[in-house]
C-alpha cells in the first residue's frame, strides 16, 4: 500500500486504531511514527503450509514425511553387541 492510498482511506474512517503484535492497541495519545504490515506464510519441514506458526513442543511437525518412526525402538542394553551379523570384528572388513 502506498502512502497516498493510506491517506485516501483515512478520509473514510471515524476512528483509527493500531494493534500491536501482542494484541493490545496503541493508546490514542501516542504519536505513531511508523506503521507496517507484515504477512508471513510458514511451511513446515514436511511441506505443509500453516497460516500461523504456533508454539508447539520441540518436535518435527511432519514426522510421517521426515522418516521419523512413530515410536522409539526399544532395545535392552544387555542385547547390544550380541548379534554377530551386525557387529564388527578386527580384520572383518566391515569398517
Amino acid at each position: 500500500m502506498k502512502i497516498s492510498e493510506l491517506k485516501a482511506r483515512l478520509n473514510d474512517v471515524d476512528t483509527l486504531v493500531f494493534e500491536l503484535p501482542n494484541g493490545t492497541t496503541v493508546p490514542a495519545h501516542f504519536h505513531v511514527t511508523e506503521v507496517g504490515l507484515v504477512t508471513k506464510h510458514f511451511i513446515d519441514c514436511g511441506g505443509t503450509v500453516r497460516i500461523k506458526l504456533i508454539a508447539t513442543q520441540t518436535n518435527c511437525l511432519a514426522q510421517d514425511k521426515c522418516g521419523i518412526p512413530p515410536s522409539k525402538l526399544k532395545v535392552e542394553l544387555k542385547t547390544i553387541g550380541t548379534n554377530t551379523n551386525t557387529t564388527c570384528t578386527p580384520g572383518g572388513g566391515c569398517c
